[in-house]
C-alpha cells in the first residue's frame, strides 16, 4: 500500500475518533509527514514495516543525542505503530503493548511456559490478571532453572526449591506466598504432564511474608479528595464519581475501571460485576448519593464513546481508562490537597478506608468480607491491623509488674 495514502487515510480515522485538530497536525507534521520524507529520501513509495523500524530506531538515537525532542520520538513511534497495526490487520485499531517483561528462556523452558499457560486456560478458572501474574512468576522460576544450568523440569530437586526460595524473597520481600502459591500451582501441571516424578504441592515449604500496615486515607483526608476531585475542570464529575464509589463501597481499582454501563441497576439501586482479581461475580448496593453522583457523570461530561466502560479518558480515543491514569488522578488530587504521600499510598488507600471504617462500626466480620469479595475471611486482617483505634484496647499496661530497671519506665 502506498505509503503515503495509509498516513493520510489514518488521520482520517483519528479524525472520527474525536482527536483535535491540534493533535492530527501533531501527528502529521513529528510523525507521519517525517516518515514520508524518509520513504522519498530512499525512492521508496510503498509501506515497508522494516524500513519504518528504522526510522524509529534512528529517531531513538538522534533523541539520545540530544538531536530530537521526546515529543518527536514519542509521535514518530506512535505513527509506526498504526501503519503496522493496518498493514497486519487491515483495520485501524488501538492495540496495547503487553507490560509484561521479556524473559531469557530457551527452546525447551520458553515451550513447558507455552504449555503451562494452555493448561490454566483449559483447566484453572482464573480471571485474566491472575493467570497473568501466575504464568509471570512461574516464568521467572523456569529463568533462574536455565540460568543455573538445568536442561529440563525432571532435575528439579528440594534442593533446587529451597535455593529458589532464597533468591525470590530478595525480589519478593512482601509476596514470597504468591512465589510458593505459583510453584505449587505449577506443580500440577508438571504432575499432570509426567515432567517429573516430584509433587512440587509436597515438597514446597509453606512461609510467612514480613506484615505490613498498609496506610488507609483518615476520614478527613476523604472529604479532602473529594472536595479536590470536584474542583477539576474536564474531568472533574468523573473523577468525583470514582473516589466516591470507592469509598462508599471498598470496590478495588481494577473493578471499578473496568465496571461497565451494564452493570448498575437503575431501579435496583445495585451494582453487579465479575471481579477482575478472582473471576467471581459480586453484587453491592448503590446508595442514592453515590448513584446521583455516576448519573451526574454519565449525563453531563462522559464523551459519546462506543466504550461500554462508565469511567472513560478525558481525551481521544475515549476509552477505558487506564490503572496508570487512575493512580497519576490520586496522587494529584493529594498533592493538591496537602496530603502527605506515603509508600503504599494510592487508590487502594479508599478500599482500605472502606474496610477499616465497616470493622471500626463493628460491621461484622463475615459482612465485611463479603462486601470485599474476599473469599477468604483470614484475608480481612489487613484492614483489622490497620485500625489503630480498635487495636488500642489490646495493648496491654505495665500495671502488676514489677520494673527493677529505672529507664524502662
Amino acid at each position: 500500500m502506498n505509503t503515503e495514502l495509509m498516513c493520510r487515510e489514518i488521520l482520517d480515522w483519528l479524525k472520527e475518533l474525536g482527536y483535535t485538530e491540534g493533535t492530527r497536525k501533531n501527528f502529521w507534521w513529528n510523525g507521519f509527514n517525517r516518515i514520508i520524507n524518509a520513504y522519498k529520501d530512499k525512492g521508496k513509495s510503498n509501506y515497508d514495516e522494516e524500513f519504518t523500524k528504522a526510522i524509529v530506531e534512528k529517531i531513538q538515537q538522534d533523541f539520545l543525542m540530544g538531536l530530537a525532542s521526546n515529543e518527536a520520538r514519542r509521535t514518530i513511534r506512535k505513527c509506526a505503530e498504526l501503519m503496522s497495526n493496518y498493514a497486519r490487520h487491515g483495520e485501524f485499531k488501538w492495540y496495547s503493548n503487553t507490560k509484561r517483561r521479556k524473559l531469557q528462556l530457551g527452546a525447551y523452558f520458553h515451550s513447558v511456559l507455552g504449555d503451562y499457560e494452555n493448561f490454566t486456560q483449559t483447566q484453572k478458572k482464573w480471571s485474566p490478571s491472575k493467570r497473568d501474574a501466575e504464568i509471570t512468576l512461574t516464568g521467572q522460576f523456569l529463568e533462574y532453572l536455565e540460568g543455573y544450568g538445568y536442561g529440563s523440569i525432571s532435575e528439579i530437586s528440594l534442593e533446587t526449591i529451597t535455593k529458589y526460595l532464597q533468591v525470590a524473597r530478595k525480589r519478593h520481600v512482601f509476596a514470597l506466598r504468591s512465589v510458593v502459591a505459583a510453584l505449587r500451582n505449577f506443580g500440577d501441571f508438571i504432575k499432570s504432564s509426567d515432567l517429573s516424578p516430584l509433587d512440587l504441592r509436597l515438597i514446597v515449604p509453606s512461609v510467612c511474608d514480613p506484615h505490613r500496615v498498609m496506610p488507609a486515607f483518615t476520614e478527613d483526608e476523604i472529604h479532602k479528595l473529594l472536595a479536590q476531585a470536584k474542583m477539576k475542570h474536564r474531568s472533574g464529575r468523573r473523577d468525583y464519581a470514582m473516589f466516591l464509589l470507592a469509598v462508599s463501597t471498598g470496590m478495588r481499582q481494577s473493578d471499578i475501571i473496568h465496571l461497565k454501563l451494564k452493570d448498575i441497576d437503575w431501579h435496583k439501586s445495585t451494582i453487579a460485576f465479575t471481579q477482575q482479581k478472582t473471576g467471581k461475580p459480586l453484587l453491592l448496593p448503590l446508595e442514592a448519593h453515590v448513584g446521583n453522583a455516576l448519573a451526574e457523570y454519565i449525563l453531563n461530561e462522559r464523551p459519546t464513546t462506543e466504550s461500554f466502560e462508565v469511567f472513560v479518558s478525558v481525551n481521544a480515543p475515549f476509552r477505558c481508562i487506564s490503572s496508570s491514569a487512575v493512580y497519576v488522578i490520586v496522587i494529584e488530587c493529594m498533592k493538591k490537597a496537602g496530603i502527605a504521600h506515603r509508600p503504599w499510598h494510592g487508590f487502594h488507600s479508599f478500599r482500605r478506608y472502606a474496610a477499616t471504617s465497616m470493622v471500626k462500626n463493628k460491621v461484622p466480620f463475615d459482612t465485611v468480607a463479603e462486601i470485599l469479595g474476599h473469599s477468604q475471611h483470614r484475608t480481612i486482617q489487613s484492614y483489622i491491623r490497620a485500625d489503630v483505634f480498635c487495636l488500642r484496647p489490646c495493648a496491654q499496661g505495665l500495671t502488676g509488674i514489677e520494673v527493677q530497671r529505672k529507664e524502662l519506665l
